[in-house]
């Protein structure tokens, strides 16, 4: 039972993590929005639109998770489920997985603020070419799925539009002074 209550731990503990990097580029993005606001938009200012489109889907692994929860609080209540540790971790088993490990590759980022567009991009591929695990993979390119729409986004502005939109600095297509 010790050892399955460690294993829950850690993944209320990824979760926990997880939660507060969303929090926490949520906010980013939202002091970039009203610095963007007040002073004008200026290039690297706070925020990163690819940042915030990964913790976008981060957010929605964690729903999933929290539906997993609520599902397997019901179920005990019920009486379909037992409230042991064992049942616990079986019910949740998906989620031991995904969680720790979605947290071992979200760290970096997390701890690098510097860690933003293309080179967010290739994070998050090189991660999801080393998965190994299917539920992980699955995961893993959502998330990189959902940064890639950040560039996708300024990709079409640029081409389609002739509008280099690029609040943060992190496209790769940059001005040319007297062009």
């Amino acid at each position: 039972e010790r050892a399955s209550l460690d294993r829950l731990v850690a993944v209320g503990y990824a979760f926990r993590e997880l939660e507060s990097f969303v929090r926490r580029e949520n906010e980013a993005g939202a002091l970039a929005a009203v610095g963007a606001e007040t002073l004008g938009p200026r290039r690297g200012h706070g925020g990163s639109l690819y940042r915030r489109a990964l913790a976008s889907g981060v957010a929605d692994v964690l729903t999933d998770y929290e539906s997993a929860i609520l599902k397997l609080e019901q179920d005990i209540l019920r009486g379909i489920v037992p409230a042991l540790p064992a049942a616990l971790e079986s019910a949740l088993s998906e989620f031991s997985l995904v969680l720790p490990s979605l947290w071992a590759v979200i760290e970096p980022v997390a701890d690098a603020n510097t860690l933003k567009g293309a080179a967010l991009l290739h994070h998050l591929r090189a991660a999801s070419l080393a998965a190994g695990a299917p539920a992980l993979e699955r995961a893993l390119r959502k998330l990189e799925a959902r940064a890639a729409r950040a560039a996708y986004q300024q990709l079409l502005a640029w081409t389609v539009h002739g509008r280099l939109v690029d609040p943060h600095g992190e496209f790769w297509v940059r001005p040319i002074k007297g062009a």
